[in-house]
């Protein structure tokens, strides 16, 4: 992306052209609502009617001027070369768009992107910039080929053949050639989120074209970057609505291990503290004053982490990862590294999320790595969720929201039926089974033998009844894909 994108606005600044002002910073809520539309519409292209009712034309005649521009073909044109550029422009944080612009271009809703479709984002969206913009010309398609396949292999560095959506945002953090790109259109919606837009409706139609581009990328491909024996994504047929969890080739990261990873996610929700702790986002200026070369602070880290002692039993704190006190110096060398406020002032605008903490942390370390903390972490979180639940599910004290809920599930729920089991919560959740029996029996209101999460929601919210019934048609809405404040990020 890197050459092409620095390109763009090289020598000006974009010159949007008359009638196409409109479809510049539209909000987060109004793209959605125009791209599920379009989703309805099971076709890839639109004609001048569905143009005008997507995105909200009322005189056919400027619906007519703009749609133009677009280059019609027997009166219809790619709608994804409107949607793209549109959401680049959009009123939202950069990181937001970021998060926006994958989900759009994963067409099957998996959290994964391949080659295909990630070369199709990249197509329409320079296209589509060409057509917004009078000072942008179309780009040469092999070149664009070639961009696709040098940043799909940059960023899956696994061979995987998917790039998750953590990769991507871990790589959107770091990517100078991203910022430029988006650069000439600020946005004052701050919000940031890191998560996957679930759209409404199916469509089968994108996924078939993927198929196609991706067979044709391969014939095209001197060397093919594939290790697992899972077929090509051609399918057309329609994927359910429910999300598919990719399985892959992990490893351990060379950059850090699971000590390190606990002692990222113990400081980073200190710094946080109460006031931010539930937004999973510091203020940078908070963030600023803690981190970089400072005295006392090994001090601090032992303060935080809970440490008594060099020579401190590590029998004394069994949630603690065995390796702390070793690797202790090691971490505090990152979090007091000289380029820390550096590169921190580099990628992050105002809200830091726990995976800008962990790009500052590990600034040479590859996406996956990065993606394999992340997901320690969440394992951390839930844990320390469950132990809540159980220590005071019975007295109503609990200082949970429907994020750390979610997170519950994502990481114990290891099956994805919606259920947790006796077994996960042993071998996943790290209770004791006369524990995990006795938790499930006292909170199983249907008598499946296991946990929903209406039956978690009960847990937090008894100490009023009336209060539990209105908070789950809340925590209910938040589940239909729609949600009112940013995703947050571990």
């Amino acid at each position: 992306m890197g050459s092409v994108a620095s390109q763009l606005w090289e020598k000006d600044p974009p010159e949007v052209k008359e009638g196409l002002e409109n479809l510049k910073g539209w909000q987060r809520e109004d793209l959605r609502i125009a791209f599920e539309r379009f989703r309805a519409l099971a076709c890839l292209t639109v004609n001048i009617s569905s143009f005008m009712q997507l995105l909200n034309f009322e005189e056919r005649h400027k619906a007519e001027a703009v749609f133009n521009y677009f280059k019609p073909k027997k009166g219809r044109i790619d709608f994804l070369t409107v949607m793209g550029p549109m959401v680049v422009m959009s009123d939202q944080h950069l990181i937001s768009r970021a998060a926006f612009l994958f989900s759009l271009y994963d067409f099957n809703g998996s959290g994964g992107v391949n080659r295909a479709e990630l070369f199709i984002a990249i197509r329409t969206i320079f296209r589509g910039l060409s057509c917004f913009c009078s000072n942008v010309e179309d780009q040469n398609l092999e070149e664009l080929e070639q961009v696709t396949l040098e940043l799909f292999l940059r960023v899956d560095d696994d061979k995987s053949d998917v790039v998750l959506i953590g990769e991507f945002m871990t790589f959107v953090y770091r990517s100078r050639s991203y910022r430029f790109l988006v650069a000439p259109f600020p946005s004052k919606d701050g919000r940031v989120f890191e998560e996957q837009v679930h759209f409404a409706w199916t469509a089968p139609k994108l996924v078939k074209v993927a198929g196609k581009v991706e067979q044709s990328l391969e014939k095209k491909l001197k060397h093919r970057i594939r290790i697992t024996p899972d077929e090509p994504e051609t399918s057309c047929g329609v994927r359910s609505r429910r999300r598919l969890k990719r399985s892959r080739p992990w490893k351990d990261p060379n950059s850090m291990n699971k000590a390190h990873a606990w002692m990222a996610w113990k400081v980073f929700f200190h710094l946080a503290g109460e006031e931010h702790g539930k937004t999973r986002l510091i203020p940078k200026e908070d963030l600023r004053p803690a981190i970089g070369p400072q005295p006392g602070l090994m001090s601090v880290l032992h303060s935080v982490l809970g440490i008594q002692g060099d020579d401190e039993d590590p029998g004394t704190n069994p949630e603690r990862p065995d390796d702390v006190l070793r690797i202790l110096p090691n971490f505090s060398k990152l979090l007091g590294d000289e380029n820390i406020r550096t590169r921190l002032d580099e990628i992050c605008e105002e809200g830091v999320s726990f995976r800008a903490f962990c790009c500052l942390l590990w600034p040479s370390a590859r996406e996956s790595e990065i993606e394999v903390c992340v997901g320690w972490c969440n394992a951390f979180q839930a844990q320390k969720v469950l132990r809540e639940l159980i220590a005071n599910g019975e007295h109503g004290e609990l200082d949970l929201d429907p994020h750390d809920i979610n997170v519950l599930f994502e990481v114990i729920d290891a099956n994805g039926d919606g259920q947790l089991s006796v077994e996960e919560l042993c071998k996943i959740g790290h209770i004791g089974l006369t524990q995990a029996r006795t938790f499930v029996d006292r909170w199983d209101e249907d008598n499946t033998g296991s946990l929903s999460k209406g039956d978690v929601m009960n847990i937090i919210f008894s100490i009023d009844a009336a209060l539990k019934y209105q908070l789950k048609g809340l925590f209910a809405a938040s589940q239909m894909r729609r949600p009112d404040e940013p995703v947050k990020a571990a």
